[in-house]
């Protein structure tokens, strides 16, 4: 009796050791991670003086603040659209800051906010979690405004070096992308800036530049000169421009001519179309917007670059 019950038992042991390996040798891997567009949208604000309330500009802040709140409204329907869970999407907020200390001086620019889909936890991935991350950053920006005003009060403002974001630190964002291998990476860049690109003249006199091509706007030297635009034509004006980026999208908002001259916005307009198509920025891959656009307005801008086809022999898929 003994014998026969360890032998069935012995048995028993064998065939449920045998179905365990053949269960752990005939169960596929688990699938991939599906392949998504991801979208990393990248805020660039310019904290000059641009600012300062005593400039008269209006409230400036007010309305910079609104357009980074259209943004991430765009970045709330993207991440909906990869369905909350897929999504490794991505949004920055950075600022642009000018040290000035020395004639190679470079700028110091740092994600001072971050959402980054890739990095929550699948359990976190939810409509509710998205609100909570966006909301704080937003009021991460609004604090960083204050501050920034509060501060410049007894030290004053500091230049935005912008120039330097796309001949430095820009090629270097534009590595950082996949988080899944077969997935795509769409870069968008929205710039907040009066488009002046401009410095105190102590500071520009530590600037590159080559001829009539700086690392520096000068509207408002061209401005006083009988024929300006002609000028700018004719002598070669514009913006150094050493990269490449056929791939990148941009949105330029809150261009801002002083006192809304005409001339002024001409060569602001001419300024950043020459630099962008230097850059080998397509035309279709980028919008420049005056101020005071309303906020559908901003959003239908992003939407278009984030949807525009790609340069490649591929097009990306984007939100609809």
């Amino acid at each position: 009796m003994n014998k026969k019950f360890i032998l069935l038992m012995t048995l028993a042991v064998v065939v449920f050791i045998g179905a365990v390996m053949a269960l752990v040798y005939t169960t596929p891997p688990p699938p991939p991670p599906k392949a998504v567009a991801q979208h990393h949208i990248t805020v660039l604000l310019d904290l000059s003086n641009r600012i300062d309330p005593k400039l008269g500009r209006g409230p400036q802040a007010v309305r910079d603040l609104q357009d980074i709140k259209a943004v991430t409204e765009v970045f709330k329907q993207q991440v909906k659209h990869n369905f909350y869970v897929n999504s490794r999407d991505q949004l920055s907020v950075l600022v642009s800051r000018q040290r000035g200390s020395t004639s190679d001086a470079q700028s110091n620019h740092q994600a001072d906010f971050m959402v980054d889909m890739a990095a929550l936890p699948l359990n976190n991935k939810q409509q509710k979690r998205v609100e909570s991350l966006t909301d704080s950053l937003l009021q991460q920006t609004v604090q960083l405004y204050s501050q920034t005003q509060a501060q410049a009060a007894q030290q004053g403002y500091t230049g935005a070096d912008i120039w330097s974001f796309f001949e430095t630190e820009l090629p270097m964002y534009l590595l950082t992308g996949k988080k899944a291998p077969l997935d795509s990476v769409v870069q968008t860049l929205v710039i907040v800036t009066d488009g002046y690109n401009d410095f105190s003249v102590d500071i520009l006199k530590k600037r590159p530049f080559s001829g009539n091509r700086t690392s520096y706007g000068q509207v408002n030297t061209l401005s006083h000169k009988p024929d300006p635009i002609g000028t700018f034509d004719r002598e070669n004006y514009g913006m150094m421009a050493s990269q490449k980026y056929p791939d990148l999208r941009v949105v330029v908002l809150e261009l801002a001519p002083h006192g809304n001259d005409a001339t002024h916005e001409q060569l602001i307009l001419r300024y950043w179309n020459k630099w962008f198509q230097e850059m080998g920025i397509p035309a279709e891959h980028y919008k420049l917007l005056l101020n005071n656009v309303p906020p559908g307005i901003i959003e239908k801008a992003v939407l278009d670059m984030m949807n525009a086809p790609a340069s490649g022999p591929k097009a990306v898929a984007a939100l609809k």
